[in-house]
């Protein structure tokens, strides 16, 4: 069973069969449930945090969850489906019910954001919310935290490149160029030099068992994010308004 994190979770659905386990097509329902072809619908999420919404006019409930890995789902299950599917866009039905609705699910995006929430010596993390896992845990050294790079700079819509030969990490989010090298404490941004933390020349970005490991709050707030710790619970919150 994995941890649930009910203080970060403001609503929550119930329904089923599972479709997509962690990137894995995972039905476990009665096999004429999953041979039956009709209506249905389904709801899931990427690695990124995108939802998905997704109405089919003809499918069994193993060809729903094909569908809901070919695009891109780490987690999905299955809603309700025949009459009681429909899909309402920005005004306009791409699947009208056929029948009246009790229950609906409505999505809207006055100010989108990514939250990012790290726990020390954890390889779980949230985005918007939804549980994922590093494959290298957030680390603190000489007082700052550690992380590999990929897991704040991606979310954020960041591009991130390897020049194995210099040790120099560049992350490119428009309009900033964030360039560091592994053991120096002078990162570039921008084409100018400027000191990874001007307090303690030793944090440096690592490599610790094959991996690079980078300052988290120089590289979020550099990035334009607001970065939050929590000495109780040893978490760092990483957030960005998607402009």
């Amino acid at each position: 069973m994995r941890d649930i994190y009910w203080e970060q979770i403001i609503t929550a659905v119930g329904a089923g069969p599972r479709l997509i386990v962690d990137g894995r097509v995972e039905v476990g329902t009665e096999e004429k449930i999953k041979t039956l072809s009709g209506t249905r619908s389904a709801i899931g999420f990427t690695k990124n945090g995108e939802i998905l919404l997704v109405s089919a006019s003809s499918a069994t409930i193993n060809q729903l969850a094909q569908i809901m890995k070919d695009l891109g789902a780490y987690q999905a299950m299955n809603l309700d489906g025949g009459a009681s599917s429909a899909l309402y866009v920005n005004g306009n039905y791409l699947r009208s019910p056929g029948r009246t609705l009790n229950n609906v699910l409505v999505f809207s995006l006055p100010e989108v954001q990514v939250n990012l929430i790290f726990t020390v010596d954890k390889s779980n993390y949230l985005l918007n919310s939804f549980p994922f896992t590093m494959d290298s845990s957030p680390i603190i050294k000489d007082g700052r935290t550690f992380l590999p790079v990929r897991y704040v700079a991606e979310p954020l819509g960041a591009n991130i490149s390897w020049d194995n030969h210099t040790k120099k990490v560049t992350i490119t989010l428009e309009p900033t160029v964030l360039e560091l090298w592994v053991g120096k404490p002078v990162a570039r941004v921008n084409g100018k030099d400027t000191p990874i933390d001007s307090q303690n020349s030793r944090v440096v970005p690592i490599i610790i068992n094959g991996r690079t490991l980078l300052p988290l709050r120089f590289i979020s707030e550099t990035l334009g994010a607001q970065v939050l710790w929590n000495e109780r619970d040893r978490t760092i919150s990483v957030n960005y308004p998607i402009k």
